[in-house]
Parts: structure tokens; C-alpha cells; sequence
């Protein structure tokens, strides 16, 4: 990482204002070749709808315009009826919601805005990247084509199917500021007052992101505190507020609102060959197996460009007796290593085969490690430091040939493009069709919810009381929005599971007495007719659905 210390100078000319703007500007042409473009027009819903992940987070959204403001913030009490829950345990990132919300009446019913909000992250995912080359010591030509190589990092585009989760730019931002040498005072409490935002930004957009975010935030401040810029105290006492504002924020969004569990620590977790595994995302490297399915959510492959600049930043080292500024990259360095010591988790593997540990948690690590059972995100923040090195150590070796550095740099960008491709991506962006409201506006008229029967509630475990939540029940969920019914199912990040087994046991009790609510249509499983009409429902057909009512639906 040679290229971090200040003797990058020479490498510093000519200058380019706008590498980072440009670097974005490629960032957004990548997001746009993989086919982005279809998800950018706000009023087209329907490629969402089709992925039951994408279809939860905007279904969350969606039903939360329909609620009053209250807290927690972005509470839903019309999803998941009558439990409910809240914008955050629908993935829908909270952040985007508040600040749509506010102009909701304003907006079309059928409105999204996932498309940009993927398309921003890829943009900064090159303006950042960029800002990385700068903090190394690079001059605006490397700049950008830093800031081109982290925009084409493959997992990013993996992780497109989670909109909030591809906000990886945050950690670039973090790692932008951490690895940037500081001169006095005033730069300190600009880079504190820039990481402090950032952690605060990040837990408003997953809480495994403000996790991440919080972990370099505390690098930051240790390693203004190895220069001599910063008191310990004082780093201490920020770090501190800093934790607090995280908690007292997440608890504003509600996410303290129902249990985290444990189960699958160790199951989604990264594999010690994840950096040199593309998973059948490589033209020119083969797959190596994993251990699990759930291995996926470690997924970070370098790329076959990325490995050739860490190899070569590898190699630079040798011969060469110049010291790394430790002092100054020792905390960040620390703070990745530890986080990719809790992605490969306490099961250990290595292509698949165990290593060492167990899967079982004490129940004390239980209460710390369950909203973070997915561990194997926590890799990303030591792949993206990997990837700095890689920059660096490039330039460090080639410092006094910029042109070698340059072609060094734009053939790994090459490599990556080439390695990688175009089209993995381009089916989640496919059209999708929007359900129909043909007869279901008139059916729906003097009633306020929408229940299937029996309710269909799963959380990420697949967890909960009645069939899966697919397309069908989108489907239902959709037309419950669109014609302002609260509706009784819903496919939930984290749920109180014990609560809603009741509530289902609840409602089939209910029927099977034959109570049923005059306020609310029901739509029947299969064999699940005959208790609503023996308990008095008169039924009809619409749009292929037996929807039944203790009042004959209006329009017949």
C-alpha cells in the first residue's frame, strides 16, 4: 500500500478537476448498460413486483404512503394486519421512504423510486471510488479510472436485488476519508464531522450498513488519534455520540420493534476463497463450491482486474524498504480485518470444506451476533480496502512512469469489464405486469381490509403461518394498497413470530366460529372456501379470486 504514503507526489500531475464526475458518470453508464434504464421511470412498478425481495421493499413503501404520521417512524399498521409493522423490516430503505413520504401527495399511486436510488449508488460508487484514488495520492487520470474499477466491482452489481444493501458507496466514502492523511486541526473536525454524517446516513439505510459504518468511523478516529491530531478522550467521547445517535436512530425507526434471532450464523456466511470465486460470474476463472447456498451473502469477488492490481501491489513490496505509514492505516486496517473475521463467521471454510469452528453460538453471543446473521456482508469493507491497496501499490511501483500507472490501472478496468460482462443482471429489470383493479373497486367499496384466509406471513427464515408470499399474494397486497384496504399478510425482514402465530390462529378461530368481520373482504386458499360460507359469506369470482363477504360486494 505504498502509494498511500505522501511520496505519491509525482503522480499528482496533470491535473483533472472532475475525475470524480466523471468517474460517476461511469459508474451511471455501467448501471445503465445492465439495464437500468427500463427501472428509472418512477410510474413503472411492475419489474418490482415480479421479485418477491424487490416486491416486499415496495410493497413497504407503498403502504406506508397510506399511513398517519406516528412513532416509530415508518410504522405500517395496514400490512401485516393487525400487527403490523415498520418501513425498516421491509427493507424499504427508511431514509428514501421519509423523504418520499413527504412528498406523497404529490406522487402517483403506482410511483418507485428504487430505480434511482440504484442508479445514485452506482454513480457514487464511481464518484467515490474516485475519491479513494485522490486520498492514495493519485492525480485525476487515476482518479478516475480508480473510481472506474470500484464502480465495475462485481459485488455490487450482485447485491442489486437489495436496494438498500447496494449502497456500498458509503463504505468507499468512510475508507475515502480514513485513508487520507490529515494536517491539522481543522481537517480533523471536517473528517469527523463527515463520518459521524455517513455512519448516521448509513443506519438510516440498513442497519448491517450502519454497523459497517460505525466500525470505519471508529477506525477514523483512532487514526487521528496515532497522528496526534485528535485527543484519545475526545475520540473516545465522539465515538460515543456517535453510537448514540446510531441507537437513538434505529429506535426512531423502529427496529427494536420485534425479536433479531441467531439462527443461520454461520450458514451466510464468506468463504476464504470468496475474494477468487466469482459464483459463475467470471469469463475467465473457474467456480470454486461452497459450503452453502446462504455462502452467497459473502460474495466478494475481486475480479480478474482487481487480482491483477492486488497481486501487483503484492509484488511492489519487495526489494522495497520504505515503511508503510502504519500509524495512519493500522486502525482501518484492524477494523476490516476484524469485520471479515465475523463474515467467515465461526464455521470456517475454505472452497466449501470446514476449516474449523461451529455454527452454535453461546446464548450471550446470540443476543450480540443475531441481527447480524448474515455475516457474510461484513467482507465488503476489507474488499474494498483490498482493492485500495491494489491502486496504490500500482502507483507506488510505477510512481516515476506515469504513463505505465495509467495503462496499469485502465488494462485492470479493461479486465474487469471483459471478466465480468454484461447480462447477469438485465432479467431483474424485465417489465412486470401490474395487477388489475377490473371489478375489485367496486367489491371493495364499505369495506377497510383485505384478509386472505388463512392469513400468509413469512419472515426471511420462511417462518410464520400460511403459505409462502409469491406472486399471488403481491398480487393481493397490491390491489389492497392501491384501493386503501389494510391488508392481514406480509413477507417480513424480522417479526415477532410468536404474536403472529396467535393472530393466524386467531382468524381461523374466528371463522370457525362464525364471526366474521362485516369491514372486510376475504379471499379463500384453496379447500378454504366452505368455513366463510358456513359461517355466513356470500362469495364471488374476480379477477380469478373467490373474494366473500358477509355483505354481497356491491356491482354484482
Amino acid at each position: 500500500m505504498e502509494g498511500l504514503a505522501e511520496r505519491s507526489a509525482p503522480l499528482r500531475r496533470p491535473r483533472w478537476p472532475f475525475a470524480s464526475l466523471a468517474a460517476a458518470a461511469f459508474g451511471l453508464a455501467w448501471f445503465l448498460a445492465n439495464g437500468g434504464g427500463s427501472a428509472l421511470p418512477p410510474t413503472r412498478v411492475g419489474w418490482l413486483l415480479r421479485s418477491g425481495d424487490s416486491a416486499q421493499h415496495w410493497l413497504g413503501w407503498a403502504f406506508f404512503r397510506n399511513e398517519c404520521w406516528r412513532l416509530p417512524l415508518g410504522s405500517l399498521t395496514q400490512f401485516a394486519e393487525p400487527i403490523g409493522s415498520t418501513v425498516g423490516f421491509t427493507d424499504a430503505i427508511p431514509v428514501a421512504a421519509v423523504l418520499a413520504r413527504l412528498a406523497s401527495s404529490h406522487l402517483p399511486a403506482d410511483f418507485q423510486y428504487f430505480g434511482a436510488w440504484l442508479a445514485l449508488c452506482f454513480a457514487l460508487q464511481g464518484f467515490f471510488g474516485a475519491r479513494i484514488g485522490r486520498a492514495i495520492g493519485g492525480d485525476g487520470i487515476a482518479q478516475f479510472l480508480a473510481g472506474a474499477l470500484f464502480a465495475l466491482a462485481p459485488p455490487l452489481l450482485w447485491r442489486l436485488g437489495h436496494e438498500a444493501l447496494s449502497a456500498h458507496w458509503i463504505l468507499l466514502a468512510l475508507l475515502a476519508v480514513a485513508l487520507r492523511p490529515v494536517s491539522d486541526a481543522r481537517a480533523v473536525r471536517r473528517g469527523l464531522a463527515t463520518v459521524a454524517g455517513l455512519a448516521l446516513l448509513a443506519a438510516a439505510i440498513h442497519p448491517t450498513l450502519g454497523v459497517m459504518a460505525l466500525a470505519l468511523s471508529a477506525a477514523t478516529a483512532a487514526s487521528f488519534a496515532a497522528q496526534a491530531r485528535l485527543r484519545p478522550s475526545r475520540a473516545v467521547a465522539w465515538l460515543g455520540l456517535v453510537v448514540l445517535g446510531d441507537a437513538v436512530l434505529l429506535a426512531l425507526l423502529g427496529y427494536g420493534s420485534a425479536p433479531l434471532p441467531a439462527r443461520g450464523f454461520g450458514y451466510f456466511s464468506a468463504d476464504l476463497l470468496t475474494f477468487v470465486n466469482p459464483m459463475g460470474w467470471s469469463h475467465l476463472l473457474p467456480n470454486w463450491p461452497t459450503r452453502t447456498p446462504g455462502q452467497w451473502e459473502g460474495y466478494a469477488y475481486l475480479g480478474v482486474g482487481g487480482l491483477a492490481i492486488v497481486v501487483l501491489a503484492a509484488a511492489s513490496r519487495f526489494g522495497q524498504h520504505r515503511p508503510l505509514p502504519w500509524r495512519r492505516l493500522a486502525p482501518t486496517v484492524a477494523v476490516c480485518g476484524a469485520l471479515a473475521l465475523i463474515a467467515v463467521s465461526t464455521y470456517v471454510t475454505l472452497g466449501g470444506r470446514k476449516v474449523l469452528g461451529t455454527s452454535s453460538l453461546p446464548r450471550a453471543a446470540q443476543v450480540v451476533i443475531g441481527p447480524f446473521r448474515s455475516s457474510g456482508r461484513f467482507i465488503w469493507p476489507m474488499y474494498y480496502l483490498l482493492l485500495a491497496a491494489g491502486v496504490a501499490g500500482t502507483l507506488s511501483l510505477l510512481e516515476t512512469r506515469r504513463r505505465a500507472a495509467y495503462l496499469a490501472l485502465a488494462t485492470a478496468v479493461g479486465l474487469q469489464f471483459f471478466d465480468v460482462g454484461i447480462g447477469h443482471v438485465r432479467q431483474h429489470f424485465a417489465p412486470g405486469e401490474v395487477p388489475s383493479l377490473d371489478g375489485w373497486e367496486a367489491a371493495a367499496s364499505g369495506h377497510r381490509h383485505l384478509a386472505l384466509f388463512p392469513p400468509h406471513v413469512r419472515n426471511s427464515d420462511g417462518e410464520g403461518c400460511g403459505a409462502a408470499f409469491g406472486a399471488r399474494e403481491v398480487a393481493l397486497a397490491y390491489r389492497a394498497y392501491r384501493l386503501g384496504l389494510g391488508f392481514n399478510s406480509g413477507y417480513l425482514a424480522r417479526m415477532d413470530l410468536a404474536r403472529f402465530r396467535a393472530t393466524c390462529a386467531a382468524s381461523s378461530e374466528e371463522v370457525a366460529q362464525g364471526r366474521l368481520r362485516r369491514d372486510t373482504l376475504y379471499v379463500p386458499d384453496e379447500g378454504a372456501m366452505a368455513p366463510l360460507v358456513a359461517a355466513g359469506a356470500t362469495c364471488r369470482l374476480i379477477g380469478g379470486e373467490n373474494v366473500c363477504a358477509t355483505v354481497t360486494p356491491r356491482g354484482r
